[in-house]
Parts: C-alpha cells; structure tokens; sequence
C-alpha cells in the first residue's frame, strides 16, 4: 500500500517512514572506483531482469556522463530538460534546507520519473535521469559540510539525497532502486555509497579490476567510519544520515569470453577478493550472509541468453539477501 500520510516522517536511522507506509525500498548501489567496467549497462540490465521478475524498479543515474539515461531515453543530451532528473532534485534539497523553516518537507507532488517499457522483451522500469550538473554536486557536498556546524541550513546535505531518491521512489511504488554511481571516490559517492542498502562491485576480468579490489579494500574502512560519524553528527536533523551500514553483496565478474585467458582472470579476482576484501567486510561489519559472485558471459549490448539467465539468478540471491 502506497503511503498516504500527507506528512512524511524521517526516524533517527535515517529511514522514511509512516504509519500508513509499506515497507521502504531497497537501495542497491552499482559501485567501481575503476571505470569502464560496464557498470552502466550492467545497471540497465539488471533493472530490466528485476521488472522481468515481477518487481518494481526505479534506476538513477548519478554518473555525470549519463550513459545510463542514454541507454534508456536514446537521443538526449547534457541539456535535456526532465520533469525530474538528480541535478533538480539536488537543487530541491538545498532550497528545502535554505528555508527558515528547515523541518519542513519537500513537495513531490509536480515530480515525475520517467517510464521505460519494451513490451518485446517484457518489462518496463522507471528512471531518474542523470545530469551533466551531478559533476559539480561534490563541490556543494565539500563547502555544506564544512559550514553546516554554524549554518542550520546546510544539515540535512549528508542524508539528504538518498532520502529524497527514497521518497522518489515511494512516490512510483518502486520496491527496488538501483544507483548508477560515478566512478570516483568523491565525498558524494561515499555518503550514496554508505547510506544504500547493499553495494555491488562491477569488475572486468583484467589486471586494472584486481588493482581495484586493492584500492578498495584499503579505503573501505575510513568509509564506514566517516558513515558513522556522519549518523551521529546528523542524528537529530531532518535527513539524518542512516545508522545502518549497507551489506556488501559481492563482485559481478562481467563480460565473461569462454575458453579464453578471462576464466584465469576471474579466477584471480575470486582469490582476490577471498584474500583482501572479503577479511575488510568482515571486519567492518557489512557483510552479508552469503555472497554473490555473477560470472556474467560475454554480450555487446543487448544481453545474450546465457547472461541474461546469469545476471537473472544473480539478482534473485540479491533479493533474498536484501528480503526484498
């Protein structure tokens, strides 16, 4: 049942709630500090493959390169005008926060998503556009956060956004919600990061995504105490930051070519992970129970049926371990 409390009320975990609410999306982040890993098809992909499976899905696509709003609107550009895409809704945020009255909610009333279907292939998703702009958000994230101990109006910046794209994604009834996020390591990355539900690890099979799984798991640890800091410093704003860290689903080997030097390589990202990230998780208490470890075959755009029936039941152990 689709919340119907005129009121949205945000606890102290940094989740929207209401008595009258179902139960709150699942935010998955599509993550890889490495880029050109095929993250932005593999989001529109896995989208597509949860709407097949009965589920409701909103994607956004916070890459400023907006590869993931191209694949899905076609013909588009950095100034293509959307009802609603991340750039407005950033800017949401801040007149709601410059506001006097700054417990005061946003009206989502006049937002739109936009629908995709393909009624060949059979499924249909929404989406939050990206925007050219999200490459200039990470300023505003720097200088708020630096001035919000003295400035009231900048606090709600840490967990704003994802609880904006959380009330998006109520408004459309998305039970599931993919974040296509760019690859860097800005302070904006890790905040969506850290404030998702889980974190998927898009890699290539290749030297450059085994560096990447090194990189990673020596920065993981800083990340999720700035996460906790970020709970405690914003436990009483309006947008608090969550409290709950994310559960690290696993690493999606992509783009598998059979009988080729891919398999070795994919098996050195398996040790690598088992040997560096996997003791990391651990440690930093975002596990999960289970991981996922996709193998995912060789496709050009379109997924072939071997990937599709790969990426399919990858995003179902997903579900199960997100109890979606």
């Amino acid at each position: 049942m689709r919340c119907i409390c005129p009121r949205v009320c945000v606890c102290q975990s940094g989740l929207i709630h209401c008595e009258f609410a179902q139960k709150l999306p699942q935010v998955i982040a599509f993550y890889n500090f490495k880029g050109g890993v095929g993250k932005s098809t593999l989001t529109y992909h896995a989208a597509s493959v949860l709407a097949k499976q009965g589920l409701s899905v909103l994607v956004a696509d916070l890459d400023p390169q907006c590869n993931l709003t191209r694949m899905c609107v076609g013909d588009c550009s950095a100034t293509t005008d959307f009802p609603l895409d991340i750039a407005k809704l950033w800017a949401i945020l801040f007149q709601s926060g410059l506001k006097r009255e700054t417990d005061k909610k946003p009206d989502f009333g006049a937002c739109r998503t936009i629908t995709l279907k393909d009624e060949a292939a059979g499924f249909s998703f929404r989406l939050l556009p990206g925007s050219l702009q999200t490459m200039f958000m990470d300023i505003d994230t720097q200088l708020a956060i630096a001035r919000q101990s003295s400035l009231p109006q900048f606090h709600n910046i840490q967990g704003g956004l994802m609880s904006l794209i959380r009330l998006v994604a109520l408004g459309c009834k998305a039970s599931v919600v993919l974040l296509d996020l760019n690859p860097s390591a800005s302070l904006l990355n890790r905040h969506l990061l850290m404030a998702s539900d889980g974190i998927v690890l898009p890699c290539l099979p290749d030297d450059f995504s085994l560096l990447a799984l090194e990189n990673l798991a020596q920065v993981l640890p800083a990340w999720v105490l700035e996460a906790q800091s970020s709970a405690l410093t914003t436990a009483r704003h309006s947008f608090p930051y969550p409290k709950q860290l994310p559960k690290f689903i696993g690493v999606v080997a992509n783009r598998i070519r059979p009988k080729t030097a891919d398999l070795d390589a994919v098996e050195q990202i398996k040790q690598k992970f088992a040997q560096d990230l996997a003791p990391i998780i651990e440690r930093a208490g975002i596990s999960s129970k289970a991981r996922l470890m996709c193998e995912v075959p060789f496709f050009e755009l379109k997924l072939t049926r071997d990937a599709e029936n790969a990426l399919g039941k990858a995003m179902k152990t997903m579900c199960e371990l997100l109890h979606v």
